[in-house]
């Protein structure tokens, strides 16, 4: 058994692949837009939006869909990127 320390075993992707490194923070903020998404549609089907500042807070929640693809789309490109530019093969997508 290999114990590692906690930057190392952030770092490493969960593939093995050192030169991948992984974001966990990226993705625990990626999971907040994506209850700032589900949050602001309840609050619109439940008829809270623009009644005071409760609704005007729910309304603002809105900003987790531009927070939700803008890392989805960094932490879903980044191994095509990565590999394009050190010379290495693109992962297969076809799986």
């Amino acid at each position: 058994m290999t114990v590692r320390t906690a930057p190392e075993a952030l770092s490493e992707a969960p593939t093995g692949d050192p030169a991948a490194p992984v974001f966990p923070v990226l993705d625990s903020l990626r999971a907040v837009g994506a209850l700032a998404v589900l949050t602001t549609h309840v609050g619109f089907y439940a008829g809270e939006y623009g009644d005071g500042t409760w609704g005007a807070f729910l309304a603002r929640l809105d900003i987790g869909v531009a927070l939700f693809f803008v890392l989805s789309g960094f932490l879903l490109s980044r191994p095509f990127l990565d590999r394009a530019a050190r010379g290495r093969t693109r992962p297969r997508v076809r799986r």
